[in-house]
């Protein structure tokens, strides 16, 4: 009996064993898809020549899985170093070699078969070959005895040749007759078409109007509630959150440029500083080089993007959005009313 609960508690504990060692992966499984952070980087180049190049890729848990997009170059996907390109383009190898063998052995069949038929093609090629050399010598004594007479063929042709052309004229006539009574229903199906597709224009119009009313009229009341503008302000900073735990964590390069009117020139050097926050050479744009030139036309960009994104933060974001009643309330309220 001692040695029976032994070898039971031996068992209990091994697959106790097993349950933590499967629970402790899945823990390291979620840890890792949570808090690993997914990488991008991006390079644009730029020159006078008009000539762009661009580089982005996105890698995540130590380059086991890749993403790469370059210019003049289709998206390429890798998984711990394997290219799923080859793995298609084997695939594709596979499967027409298979097409191909299964063709070939097709044609062979056929061909066997078309071997056996031989001797019976010939005899049957043999017997009829036979039949019209006998009829040949019957239809050259047949040919001797209905011959007509040239004049009464001429006559006959001539006749015909008269005829048909009266007729050609008749029908003429008849499809200009024709043609002359259809012009008035052809000028009234115009007539309809023009009026149905001003009709349609006057309904889509009028449309148009009554979604933009119903528009206004849907964020007049939405904007008169208190709770509203609260989960609108909600919205708001979880998706100023994100662009900001998006946006990338460094910027290097240069940027020189200028145009033939140095009012464009400083105008875009504005925009670039409103853009960055008037905080280029610090922080994230330590080592980005803005270099305008007032009094010469030139383009050239050499830039490179850094950052990350992890996917707690949008598991955060989407919980706080949920947790909001009166937003999911609105939600599936626009759903049941479209």
């Amino acid at each position: 009996m001692a040695l029976v609960l032994s070898i039971l508690l031996l068992i209990l504990k091994i697959i106790g064993i097993i349950l933590l060692v499967l629970l402790g992966l899945i823990v390291l499984i979620v840890c890792l898809v949570l808090f690993v952070p997914i990488r991008y980087r991006a390079r644009v180049i730029y020159n006078d020549e008009d000539k762009l190049d661009y580089k982005v890729q996105v890698t995540y848990l130590l380059h086991a899985v890749s993403v790469i997009l370059e210019k003049g170059k289709s998206l390429n996907i890798k998984i711990f170093g394997i290219s799923l390109d080859k793995i298609k383009k084997k695939k594709a190898k596979d499967k027409k070699y298979d097409e191909d063998t299964a063709m070939f052995e097709e044609m062979s069949v056929q061909y066997n078969e078309e071997i056996k038929k031989i001797p019976e093609d010939y005899k049957e090629f043999k017997d009829n070959l036979q039949k019209e050399e006998e009829l040949s010598f019957v239809g050259e004594d047949d040919a001797k005895t209905d011959q007509v007479p040239m004049e009464e063929v001429d006559d006959s042709s001539k006749d015909s040749e008269d005829k048909s052309s009266i007729e050609n004229i008749v029908n003429k006539i008849k499809n200009v007759i024709n043609k002359i009574k259809s012009i008035p229903g052809k000028i009234k199906n115009t007539f309809i078409g023009i009026k149905n597709k001003i009709k349609n224009i006057f309904t889509k119009i009028y449309g148009i109007i009554k979604k933009v009313s119903n528009g206004w009229s849907f964020i007049r009341d939405f904007l008169d509630k208190e709770e509203n503008i609260k989960s609108l302000k909600l919205v708001k900073d979880e998706i100023i959150r994100l662009l900001k735990h998006v946006s990338p964590r460094k910027i290097k390069g240069h940027i020189t440029f200028g145009f033939e009117d140095p009012s464009t020139t400083g105008q875009t050097l504005g925009i670039i500083y409103m853009i960055t926050g008037g905080r280029v050479g610090s922080g994230v744009t330590k080592h980005l080089e803005i270099n305008p030139d007032f009094e010469h036309e030139i383009k050239d960009v050499d830039v490179e993007v850094k950052g990350h994104l992890q996917i707690y933060v949008i598991v955060l974001i989407a919980y706080k959005l949920y947790k909001d009643k009166n937003l999911m309330d609105l939600i599936k309220n626009r759903r049941k009313h479209g």
